[in-house]
């Protein structure tokens, strides 16, 4: 089935929830769920979806049978290098399904510190913990990295693999990478960054990192150089709320305090970004492309915008709600815009 998936467990509202063009879906215990509060999803390599319950792990397809298996809560779902689905549950720890059974990594669990997991192109699978910090198992060997090891804290709330095959783990205290040779590498305020305090991260098609701090700018990392960028770079605020690389190369970069776009060549030096009546745009909050090239950006004054010929225009659609609190953008493979706001409600446009 086509669509965005969402999984929802809190206070008001759980179950999980398909965005599609021709409508909203939603789906719980009686539709086979093992549990309505959903904490995890997962597509893995033949395309099947698994979702993560507090009572339990399936298989899921909307009016077709579903396979469930364990009764805990799972908390994390990833997938190995040789294809065996890889979850974290409150009893079991970090589990791997092998013929149609849940067997513990290692012969033993790693019990329930597990909170996230990753499986990396390299076979090596990583655990990140809620106390003791991150673990890694290769080839039958068990290494755990802890702020005694360089981490830059012992409550992990985000493991990525990027494209080049880099581990990144983000913690309470700051951002940590694990090159592919398995060499940790902490950066920090004492490694050249400006603070320790991370609001968004953007990687760039030349390598390089860009980080946002909520009060010190950008802070561009490339192999042996840090540069610092802020409102003297032509940024219009110090507290960076987005980052994106357009197909052209250009970036852009939402502040609290407006909208910038630096030329692929001239990436050290940004424009302002303002209205077509010359108004600045206020408290950026998310920034999506299209595949025709256009900008969309999020304004929480002025609520969704699209950069055409270097000025925002406001966006008018029936299908926007009146609140201009929109909280994420996101351009699917279908060309469509997918706007999520703070409150709960989701719209789609198309033909931006």
């Amino acid at each position: 089935v086509t669509g965005l998936w969402a999984g929802m467990s809190g206070y008001q509202h759980e179950g999980l929830v398909l965005l599609r063009a021709t409508g909203i879906f939603t789906y719980g215990a009686v539709d086979g769920l093992p549990d309505p509060g959903v904490n995890a999803i997962f597509r893995d390599r033949e395309g099947s979806l698994w979702i993560g319950t507090r009572h339990g792990l399936c298989r899921w397809s909307p009016g077709k049978s579903r396979w469930r298996c364990s009764e805990s809560e799972v908390h994390s779902i990833s997938e190995s290098a040789d294809g065996h689905l890889l979850i974290v549950s409150t009893t079991g720890g970090v589990q791997q399904l092998v013929n149609g059974k849940l067997e513990s990594l290692m012969g033993s669990p790693i019990g329930p510190p597990a909170r996230l997991v990753l499986g990396d192109s390299n076979g090596s699978v990583w655990v990140g913990t809620f106390s003791q910090g991150l673990i890694r198992l290769h080839n039958g060997r068990l290494e755990r990295f802890t702020p005694t090891d360089g981490l830059s804290g012992s409550v992990v709330q985000a493991l990525l693999e990027d494209r080049e095959g880099n581990i990144w783990v983000g913690t309470r205290s700051g951002l940590d990478r694990f090159r592919p040779a398995s060499v940790m590498a902490r950066v920090s305020v004492a490694d050249g960054l400006s603070e320790d305090f991370i609001t968004t991260i953007q990687a760039d098609r030349d390598g390089g990192i860009w980080i946002g701090t909520p009060t010190m700018g950008i802070d561009q990392i490339k192999p042996g150089q840090t540069t610092h960028l802020q409102t003297p770079n032509g940024l219009p605020g110090c507290c960076i709320t987005a980052l994106h690389e357009d197909a052209a190369g250009r970036f852009w970069v939402g502040t609290l305090s407006g909208l910038a776009m630096a030329e692929r060549a001239r990436v050290r030096r940004f424009k302002e970004v303002r209205t077509y009546a010359g108004e600045k745009l206020d408290r950026v909050t998310a920034i999506a492309e299209a595949r025709t090239g256009v900008i969309s950006v999020a304004d929480g004054r002025k609520g969704l915008l699209t950069i055409v010929n270097g000025v925002g225009r406001p966006v008018v659609s029936q299908n926007l709600p009146p609140s201009t609190d929109i909280y994420a953008l996101i351009t699917d493979s279908q060309g469509r815009l997918w706007v999520g706001y703070y409150h709960g409600r989701i719209a789609v446009i198309d033909g931006l």
